[in-house]
């Protein structure tokens, strides 16, 4: 008895020591970041070149990134795979929630007449809150790696294994693309570098961020996106709000501003945004529930106790960050309609301009990005005296994301970290999608069916070449061309709710085995995909196909279940009898 309370001693005294070494490492990092930060402000103080200055910013954020990468190296597979169990909820809560706010973003309003607005911030909501209460602290509790483990490890079978975890591999790799091309867009636009050059610079930075430390390092790394883009948009509102200017916020602000820029949204957004949408909502819960990037900081946890205070955290930083990107974009928002309403299509901000250029404002239905070409378009629409009013310009979230430092003045270097912020947070999510998707093939389904008697210098390696093959292909894809990150992120929540999301909820079910499994994966993607067939092709006929999809694969599950013998009865009521019992109730994975 003694010497078992002497090892557990020396393990906690060397955990304890592990611990302080990783906290002086990421504190290292941090400092440096933020002092780097300083001296780029200083150096747009002295009046140093405003692309320069703007750049450097972002710069920065990729380097630290790296350093802080290279640091957390590993070989361990604990804290590969599960980030070492042990990281404390305030650091798992920030990282789920900025994987959260790397999803939203691509559908920040206005996002034009082609979804409602509100389905969408409910779904978003809902989801955070599904991963975060219920999947994230379920899958701890179970000890599983993964969604696509703990559905292997309940129902045992080669075919339902591989199935699973290629469609978790599929929906983290279009996440993953989805926030690569975030982070390429923010890249190429403030630093005036092709989507090639970006691409290659972030495939690098993705290869030293995630692939030496895994999970513990993508976890850490995300921690650090979400504080750097709630400082990095927090602060122009503060500098507005200390000029005199409060930010545009109901209770908290200016309540009057906050209704002007909503109606202004609104009327850039279309009717149809002003409707809820509960299949929306819906589609986005049941999926995000069971999103591989978004619920795996949340298994990091010490125990299911730690898992469920990391999801209160993440929701409390969901809504701080929630709060930022709304006072951001009402700000954004009454700037660009006071700084072109009532002026001549020549005389506008030299932002709106840059803006148009790129297609994220139009004036006058046109993509003008000279005086001149904006004189042109106005000429035949505006009437006598040729003054832009404010039906002449329209714009999309991704302007009013990061127009907020330009258009009221505040410099290049907060326009630099306002970019710094969005390219992190895209990052934190390419890193998440793509660790998720090497550890589905890697370990889910290549190990587990294979070889489980293998090295852990083997076992990492497959995975971290799985890794490192996805961020070079997708560097590739996002190089060649531009995607959609909401076709992306609707695609893989569609898909995880159709097949993954009926798999996850039969696990803990006595009567479920690995047929019911197998019939409800199979019938809730067969389903989705017939409803989706005979609809036109829009996101809420997809999220419309998603919750049918998952409503007839549970159903499927629950009939077969009734209907068929489950083989492994003893099997499935160990299993729930360990859910109600303390502690993990699969077996510890070989190395964690």
């Amino acid at each position: 008895m003694r010497r078992e309370q002497e090892t557990a001693m020396r393990g906690d005294d060397d955990r304890r020591l592990e611990r302080a070494a990783l906290d002086g490492r990421i504190a290292f990092v941090m400092a440096g970041i933020a002092i780097a930060g300083a001296l780029v402000a200083l150096l747009d103080r002295i009046g140093a070149p405003e692309r320069l200055v703007a750049a450097l910013g972002p710069a920065m954020t990729l380097i630290g990134l790296c350093i802080g990468g290279v640091m957390l190296r590993t070989m361990r597979i604990s804290r590969f795979y599960a980030g070492g169990r042990d990281i404390p909820p305030p650091y798992a809560g920030l990282a789920t929630a900025a994987i959260a706010a790397g999803i939203a973003l691509p559908f920040a309003p206005p996002t034009g007449d082609m979804t409602s607005g509100a389905g969408v911030f409910a779904g978003l909501a809902g989801g955070l809150a599904a991963a975060a209460l219920v999947s994230g602290p379920y899958l701890r509790k179970t000890g599983a790696f993964s969604a696509p483990d703990l559905i292997a490890a309940r129902f045992p079978g080669a075919p339902l294994r591989l199935a699973v975890a290629a469609l978790a591999a599929l929906c983290a790799a279009m996440t993953a693309l989805a926030g690569l091309e975030m982070a390429s867009f923010g890249l190429s636009t403030i630093a005036g570098i092709g989507r090639p050059a970006a691409a290659i610079l972030l495939a690098a930075t993705l290869l030293l961020f995630a692939a030496p430390g895994g999970l513990s390092a993508t976890v850490w790394g995300a921690a650090a996106a979400g504080g750097l883009f709630a400082a990095a948009y927090a602060l122009p509102v503060l500098l507005l709000w200390a000029r005199g200017e409060p930010p545009a916020l109901p209770v908290f602000g200016d309540e009057q501003a906050w209704t002007a820029a909503m109606q202004r949204i609104a009327a850039w957004q279309g009717p149809h945004s002003q409707s809820a949408n509960l299949w929306l909502s819906a589609a986005m819960a049941f999926g995000m529930g069971c999103l591989g990037p978004l619920i795996a900081p949340l298994t990091t946890a010490r125990n299911e106790t730690s898992a469920l205070a990391s999801g209160a955290v993440a929701l409390v930083w969901g809504t701080i960050l929630a709060a930022v990107v709304a006072a951001t974009i009402a700000g954004s928002a009454t700037l660009l309609s006071e700084g072109a309403t009532g002026r001549a299509p020549g005389r506008l901000p030299d932002t709106i301009y840059a803006a148009s250029a790129t297609g994220l404002v139009s004036i006058c239905g046109a993509s003008a990005g000279t005086a001149a070409k904006a004189e042109a378009a106005c000429r035949a629409t505006i009437p006598p005296p040729g003054l832009i009013r404010a039906s002449d310009i329209h714009t999309r979230g991704g302007f009013l994301l990061t127009a907020l430092p330009p258009l009221a003045g505040l410099g290049a270097a907060q326009a630099g970290f306002v970019f710094a912020g969005a390219i992190a947070l895209g990052l934190a999510l390419a890193a998440a999608g793509f660790m998720s998707f090497a550890a589905a093939l890697g370990n889910d389904a290549f190990y587990r069916l294979r070889d489980q008697t293998a090295l852990t210098s083997r076992r990492l390696a497959i995975t971290r070449a799985l890794l490192a093959g996805g961020v070079v292909f997708g560097a590739a894809l996002v190089g060649m061309r531009e995607f959609d990150p909401r076709v992306l992120i609707g695609l893989a929540i569609a898909l995880a709710a159709a097949g993954i999301a009926p798999c996850l909820a039969l696990t803990a079910w006595r009567r479920a085995g690995a047929i019911q499994a197998q019939i409800a994966f199979v019938a809730g993607l067969v389903a989705a995909f017939a409803v989706f067939a005979f609809v036109p092709n829009t996101i809420e006929n997809l999220a419309f196909a998603a919750v049918c999809g998952a409503a007839a694969g549970l159903a499927a599950g629950i009939g077969a279940g009734y209907l068929l013998p489950n083989r492994d009865a003893q099997a499935a009521d160990d299993f729930v009898s360990a859910l109600m019992r303390p502690g993990e109730t699969l077996s510890p994975d070989k190395g964690a």
